[in-house]
């Protein structure tokens, strides 16, 4: 394994195990040493991907409107070639328009209590 790819495992790990903790006590209440126990990593490790829970709640969001943004992008071609040519059950085929949009709620919904903590302090 290369060092990108050490790299990037190490940045899925601490994400991975944030989400889970801050769905299991709050985002109020997960510390990253909490966080650093459960993955198995130094708090210097953590540091160096990431300034705070804060920063990290932060990327986790971005990535998720990235994926967002990635869906709505194919759904929007999607629906354009529907209307030419529907065909199918609207919900259940992969070129329907709304196959996509469930796709992208289904992201939101897994994702949700990170966001969801997040507005709730503002």
């Amino acid at each position: 394994m290369n060092r990108q790819d050490k790299k990037n495992l190490t940045r899925t790990k601490i994400t991975t195990v944030f989400i889970n903790l801050v769905h299991q006590k709050g985002f109020t209440n997960t510390t990253i040493s909490d966080i650093t126990q459960q993955a198995g990593l130094s708090r210097g490790t953590f540091y160096v991907y990431f300034l705070d829970k804060y920063d990290l709640l932060e990327k986790v969001e971005n990535n998720l409107l990235k994926h967002i943004e990635t869906l709505s992008t194919i759904t929007i071609s999607k629906t354009v070639s529907w209307l030419d040519n529907p065909s199918g059950d609207i919900l259940s085929t992969p070129s329907s328009p709304y196959f996509s949009l469930i796709n992208i709620w289904q992201i939101v919904k897994l994702n949700r209590t990170p966001c969801i903590k997040k507005l709730q302090r503002l």
